[in-house]
């Protein structure tokens, strides 16, 4: 499972400045038992920028978001708000790797 953060983005420099703040915000959620890590992906023709935490399962996603999300994102959200270009939409997804 996994916890999305999307919204976008001004530009290059603008997605440069957001992970190096989704950076510091990775580091601190995994230490959170059961995050086992994190991947990003940045259209650079719509500049929609996606940050996706996974999780090892549904607890410890559960887990996170009531013990651990208000405090972690707190720390980091006027940061990330004040580099994106209108909302930000966090949202909760089944996350598979497909291997063939």
């Amino acid at each position: 499972v996994a916890r999305m953060w999307s919204c976008k983005v001004k530009d290059d420099p603008g997605a440069h400045q957001m992970d190096l703040v989704f950076d510091r915000f990775i580091d601190e959620a995994s230490m959170v038992e059961g995050v086992t890590g994190a991947a990003r992906m940045v259209c650079k023709s719509e500049w929609d920028y996606n940050l996706i935490l996974k999780f090892e399962d549904i607890d410890s996603l559960k887990s996170y978001m009531a013990d651990h999300h208000d405090k972690i994102w707190g720390e980091f959200e006027s940061e990330v708000k004040a580099l994106a270009v209108g909302n930000i939409k966090q949202q909760n997804f089944v996350y598979d790797d497909i291997e063939q």
